[in-house]
């Protein structure tokens, strides 16, 4: 079931509370891509001691520990082909390691300890989907795989249509399986106060086309049923996420914008808000021209 161009999945852990969720469902991940899994621990520089006092060495070897025993509990029936503590700052290494291992996901925990559920984003996986080379998943909960259903929201930007098309990309390994799963697109509409019949249909007319073309683009998707829908709010990112809760969505996939990362906007773009604000898991794809499995980083149609 491997989905062409990925075949290393990185997981980002701080041995925290929330690591093990993130750990299992990179396991899971890479068992259903038939993909490596690499587990990469940071132990940030600058919150360390002298590096030749006495205490690092001992600083260095607990965290090889608890890594260790993170990889046998969470990671089984996956084991890892490598498991790494690194000297740096935590979205630098995850960054260095992703390139060493040519990972074609980063799955990553919400924030450094707590609940999992939380709505927060923590600043070393917010700078790792900022700067991530390829998709990010954001594990907010126990991830069971095949998901039962799959969330695409969609604004008909071109980031959109990426997230779309790594949608169908992996919906045979995520979704299908004989699962039963199914990709929902979707698309956050204004509340409208007169006419919102013709609204209605322009917007069904336009997912059906997105969705109809996306499809061609993927050649199809065998065992996954692609429905669309429309979801009425004000706010684009409490619309989606209250979307995903209330129709027990297990995965949103979405398009990130900007040239160098997930440029932020002084209000936050829509992809980071809903990572932050969404109960199930996020998966981020980078920008079309930045993906995995582009030719040469040349933007692909």
């Amino acid at each position: 079931m491997a989905a062409e161009g990925i075949r290393s999945v990185l997981a980002a852990t701080d041995l925290g509370p929330a690591s093990e969720p993130v750990v299992a469902a990179a396991a899971a991940l890479a068992r259903r891509l038939d993909a490596e899994l690499h587990l990469v621990h940071a132990l940030e520089i600058e919150r360390l001691p002298d590096l030749e006092h006495p205490s690092f060495p001992a600083r260095i070897r607990q965290a090889e520990e608890l890594l260790a025993e993170l990889r046998r509990r969470a990671a089984a029936p996956v084991p890892p082909a490598s498991a790494v503590v690194v000297n740096h700052a935590a979205h630098q290494a995850v960054e260095d390691r992703a390139r060493e291992v040519a990972a074609g996901i980063i799955v990553v925990g919400p924030h450094r300890g707590g609940d999992v559920g939380a709505h927060f984003l923590g600043t070393s996986a917010d700078r790792v989907i900022r700067t991530a080379q390829v998709p990010v998943l954001v594990v907010r909960r126990a991830l069971a795989l095949p998901v039962a259903r799959m969330g695409v929201p969609t604004d008909f930007s071109e980031p959109s249509h990426g997230a779309m098309d790594l949608a169908l990309r992996l919906a045979e390994p995520l979704a299908g399986g004989g699962g039963g799963g199914e990709i929902v697109v979707f698309h956050a509409a204004w509340v409208v106060e007169q006419d919102e019949a013709a609204a209605r249909a322009t917007l069904e007319s336009s997912l059906e086309k997105a969705v109809k073309t996306a499809l061609e683009r993927a050649g199809g998707v065998a065992g996954v049923p692609v429905r669309t829908a429309l979801a009425w709010g004000v706010s684009p990112v409490k619309t989606i996420a209250r979307y995903a809760e209330e129709h027990q969505l297990d995965l949103l996939v979405m398009g990130t914008h900007g040239h160098g990362g997930l440029r932020r906007m002084i209000a936050g773009s829509v992809a980071s808000g809903v990572a932050r604000q969404a109960t199930c898991s996020v998966l981020l794809a980078a920008p079309r021209s930045r993906a995995v499995g582009g030719e040469d980083g040349r933007e692909r149609a």
